[in-house]
């Protein structure tokens, strides 16, 4: 009779901030500013996120991201049919001619010769 062992690898880092247990290799989000890495040695390599000096009276700390900015840095999203855009994504209206961009806050757009096909699809169309 033989008998074969199965070891499984139970290589796992401990985060003492989350207090959670992450695979080897796993890379998990501490906070807005630290990522971290579970390297081969069940520790957690952790990198903190460097921020650029802001030059305002006031910045402002945006949800959900590391560094804060100056309030007349922030481009303003547009809305249309219920849905929001961010600054810069493109749409392509029904009519597959007019194509607009928005512009912090404002859609500026342009009709040409149908440009439905033409368009790639790496930009957000709708």
């Amino acid at each position: 009779m033989v008998f074969i062992l199965v070891v499984k690898s139970t290589s796992k880092c401990y985060d003492t901030v989350t207090e959670k247990y992450y695979r080897e290799a796993e890379l998990w989000q501490r906070d807005e500013c630290t990522s971290c890495y579970c390297g081969n040695d069940r520790k957690p390599e952790c990198t903190e996120t460097t921020c650029p000096p802001v030059f305002c009276e006031v910045p402002l700390k945006i949800e959900q991201r590391c560094c804060p900015v100056c309030p007349d840095t922030i481009q303003q999203g547009c809305m249309y049919d219920g849905q929001k855009f961010l600054h810069g994504d493109l749409k392509l209206l029904q009519d597959q001619c007019t194509l607009c961009k928005c512009d912090n806050g404002d859609w500026h757009c342009a009709r040409d010769s149908c440009l439905g096909s033409q368009i790639h699809e790496d930009r957000r169309l709708i």
